[in-house]
């Protein structure tokens, strides 16, 4: 889990607390961090290409 905001740190701080979630080392846990840069820069690229589409199509685009 990767917390955005401190609010959200507390809160799975606690609940890991509580016993209500477990958590492992990343290096544990297979495939892992690998798996994780992978999905995240597919989804990068596919934003990206969107992106691109939108704008060669004279849409607006997010930025």
């Amino acid at each position: 889990v990767f917390t955005r905001t401190d609010n959200g740190a507390d809160i799975f701080t606690a609940a890991v607390e509580a016993g209500v979630i477990e958590t492992k080392p990343m290096d544990d846990v297979k495939p892992g961090l690998e798996l994780l840069e992978k999905l995240a820069n597919g989804k990068k690229d596919k934003g990206q290409k969107e992106i691109e589409r939108r704008v060669n199509m004279g849409l607006p685009s997010p930025f």
